[in-house]
């Protein structure tokens, strides 16, 4: 995971995307805050909704998608409060139902996770004022190659 984050943060201060920023700084926004619980709100109906179709519906994709939706909703509700630990438990509890997602898929997380790091990093240098999103990928871009990755994955079984 540690070659992920370098590669991560090499993409962040390509893009001039935000690093290391403390939280509790962006408190101050109430109209944010409330728009992100709303939102949260919103994701957490579906999850609820999910979580009654469990006990009858022994179909996997129902129940991975029901864990990451709830703890999309935790991260969420970290961010909307501005609490820390709250979003790093969220954050945590996400990696680990998408590592488990992956593990019940058979789907090489690592290795994929990797191709769309360096993919990421061949897009092309954004103009933060235009483009505050990265969708001008520039002529460089290289797609990720991830049936490729799943061939490769295939085969090594």
């Amino acid at each position: 995971m540690e070659e992920h984050i370098k590669k991560l943060r090499q993409f962040h201060n390509n893009q001039k995307f935000a690093l290391d920023l403390d939280l509790r700084d962006w408190a101050f926004n109430i109209e944010m805050s409330q728009y992100l619980r709303n939102q949260a709100r919103n994701l957490l109906t579906v999850s609820e909704q999910m979580e009654t179709m469990l006990v009858d519906e022994k179909d996997p994709r129902l129940h991975q998608a029901h864990l990451l939706i709830e703890e999309m909703c935790e991260s969420i509700l970290g961010l909307a409060n501005c609490n820390e630990e709250e979003l790093f438990d969220g954050l945590c509890d996400l990696i680990f139902v998408t590592m488990g997602t992956a593990e019940t898929f058979n789907l090489p997380l690592s290795e994929g996770t990797m191709e769309v790091c360096d993919s990421n990093l061949t897009k092309k240098k954004r103009d933060p004022e235009v483009d505050p999103r990265c969708r001008d990928k520039g002529k460089d871009y290289r797609s990720p190659n991830l049936k490729a990755v799943l061939d490769r994955s295939r085969n090594e079984t």
